[in-house]
């Protein structure tokens, strides 16, 4: 759980503030507490599911909605340029957010909703009302 979380995040930056640096260890130590709650062999049954599922690429091709591929610039855990050949088999839409890792949900939850919203904005129907809070 230690090695996964701690790849999961962006590693500091050289010129980190130590207001980034405290932030960074916070979500360290909550991303840690939270998976440590998880039942016994819940981690080691994800992974093996992910390692023997061996059909995604073909499953993505036969996705006919739009798609979006978002990736953090610094992910240790899956690169930027492994989403790729999702990309391609979703016909989908990418960006990377700069600075993100894995777990850009909770790194970069701004420039994340933000890539949401417009991607959203471009392929909803315009005559349905899109609320965002």
């Amino acid at each position: 759980i230690g090695q996964i979380v701690q790849w999961s995040h962006a590693p500091n930056l050289s010129d980190a503030s130590s207001d980034e640096i405290r932030a960074r260890s916070e979500r360290l130590g909550a991303t840690h507490a939270l998976m440590s709650t998880q039942a016994e062999g819940l981690l080691n049954n994800d992974l093996s599911a992910c390692n023997s599922y061996l059909s995604g690429l073909e499953a993505a091709t036969k996705i006919t909605c739009p798609c979006l591929v978002v990736s953090g610039s610094k992910d240790q855990m899956t690169a930027p340029k492994y989403s790729v050949k999702l990309q391609e088999a979703l016909r989908a839409s990418s960006t990377t957010i700069d600075g993100a890792g894995h777990a850009m949900m909770s790194e970069q939850s701004d420039a994340l909703c933000e890539a949401i919203y417009h991607f959203l904005s471009v392929h909803f129907n315009a005559t349905h009302r899109m609320t965002v809070i």
